[in-house]
């Protein structure tokens, strides 16, 4: 009775033991500098109120480049890419739990013994009443259960499971990083393929125009009106609006190209969907930004960054854990017996307990430098974080400034292509009526072209700064919640209160 006193006692201390001390720093969110307003927002996109961006791909109203992003969102290797990394991090905070209990592990086989002299001892584990039945040579049959358990007295396994939790949130919110990137890129390459396929378009009513001043000029030159400068002129121009058409669709197969990897498709399986849009894709909603300090809770990479901090402070204690002793506490129960026959038997049992202390004592340094190891890698992290909270800031104000000049360079060209179509017809009808030179034609068909082409990448490039500003405020992780290719059962938790 006493000794089964003793053996609960032992246990008990043990459980109490467990996880008293916390050797690893508190946990505290790096002081990161974070603007009040935004220093650049203004243009007819931008509101202070903030929505989430969770669909902001719908405010273009293109069904082409809403089904695209669906399909990226089921498609794309880099996703699924970032799925595994998720399911590879549970499986090692899976591991992690595991070492907080006791380790059991069950023997079964079959020994052979053979004692040279009966002044060697025997070297079994076994007590001496089983060993005295067996002889100095013989099979012994044995079944057991060993079990060890390292209490977590210093916390070690608790930090290790600290550690493991925020890497895998922030394998959580990395897939959720990815979805912004894969998402924008696939709505910047859309937006290319659009803006090429309206400078073919612009480039094919030129050559309407250029056919009908070639036909005009001819025409004067029979008739003995004009000279043979104005046709040579002219085909000069034809021939040369027509070499572009190759190079756009050069570009044109590109961008497609890049849309095909995205969705992880041959090249040549979107050519019917594209088939189906039309124009660059313009927003026609109002773009609500909020305020800097919202960027800590939508940007998924900044929250990633701090769930490396997290990580990287709890594995600080880890390291100082290995500088105290460890206590563990083990046990084995079987049954042993030279016969099969009787492995079983009431008189076959064993059992063995006792308890050890590890203490790495003689290290040279070792372990201590090793603690400075994970507190440089924690500055690292934490150094890291305040990068992507600034970065993440300089993106969105980067993307206010594109939005403006863009607005107002559309603006202006919007004007010059009205100005420069006038001039042309002008100039058309001043030649057909013999009043005007044919070098005002030349030049303000080129001119109508180069507005048009211009007017055509501006808008463009105003549709890329707005996805930009969608990417760099952190929209569209969300749509993972919609999405059961995306979707997470365990939503992140750890370091939440941490975000301000």
């Amino acid at each position: 009775m006493r000794k089964l006193i003793a053996q609960i006692s032992i246990v008990s201390c043990g459980l109490w033991l467990t996880g008293c001390f916390n050797l690893g720093p508190d946990y505290c969110c790096p002081d990161a500098r974070v603007a009040c307003e935004w220093n650049n927002e203004s243009g007819a996109f931008v509101e202070k109120e903030s929505n989430g961006h969770c669909t902001w791909w719908r405010d273009f109203h293109d069904p082409v480049l809403n089904c695209l992003i669906e399909m990226a969102s089921e498609e794309n290797l880099d996703l699924q890419i970032a799925c595994e990394r998720i399911n590879e991090a549970r499986a090692n905070l899976g591991i992690a739990s595991g070492l907080r209990y006791p380790q059991l592990q069950r023997l079964f086989g079959k020994q052979i013994t053979s004692q040279l002299s009966e002044h060697v001892p025997p070297l079994s584990i076994l007590p001496e009443d089983i060993r005295r039945r067996s002889n100095s040579s013989n099979d012994l049959f044995t079944v057991s259960f060993d079990a060890m358990w390292e209490l977590d007295i210093w916390g070690k396994y608790q930090k290790g499971v600290d550690a493991a939790t925020a890497m895998y949130c922030a394998e959580v919110f990395g897939r959720d990083a990815a979805i912004v990137m894969v998402f924008a890129q696939v709505a910047q390459s859309y937006t290319t393929y659009r803006m090429l396929d309206s400078l073919m378009e612009v480039a094919n009513e030129s050559l309407v125009v250029q056919r009908r001043s070639l036909e005009i000029a001819e025409v004067r030159y029979r008739n003995g009106v004009s000279t043979e400068l104005d046709v040579v002129q002219a085909q000069a121009l034809l021939y040369e609006t027509e070499a572009l058409i190759p190079e756009l669709q050069e570009g044109k197969t590109l961008a497609k190209n890049s849309l095909c990897a995205l969705l992880a498709l041959n090249s040549g399986e979107l050519d019917c969907i594209l088939e189906e849009g039309s124009g660059i894709p313009r927003a026609s909603a109002t773009l609500s930004v909020g305020l800097p300090c919202d960027l800590l809770r939508r940007r998924p990479d900044v929250r990633a960054a701090e769930q490396r901090t997290i990580a990287a402070c709890a594995k600080i204690g880890i390291a100082r854990t290995a500088l105290l002793p460890s206590l563990s506490l083990a046990g084995t129960v079987g049954f042993a017996s030279t016969e099969k026959s009787t492995l079983f038997h009431g008189d076959s049992l064993y059992w063995k307990h006792g308890f050890g202390i590890d203490w790495d004592i003689l290290n040279y340094g070792r372990l201590q430098n090793a603690v400075c190891v994970e507190k440089a890698r924690f500055e690292q992290a934490a150094l890291a974080y305040k990068d992507a909270v600034l970065q993440a800031q300089i993106e969105v104000e980067d993307a206010f400034a594109s939005i403006v000049a863009n607005q107002e360079r559309e603006y202006a060209f919007r004007k010059a292509t009205e100005a420069a179509a006038r001039s042309l017809d002008i100039a058309l009808l001043q030649y057909r009526e013999g009043e005007g030179e044919f070098d005002r034609v030349i030049d303000s068909e080129r001119a109508w072209l180069a507005q048009r082409s211009e007017l055509a990448s501006v808008q463009a490039a105003l549709t890329t700064s707005l996805i930009q500003l969608y990417k760099a405020l952190g929209g569209g992780w969300q749509w993972r919640l919609q999405d059961c290719m995306l979707c997470d059962t365990a939503e992140p938790t750890q370091g939440e209160k941490h975000v301000r």
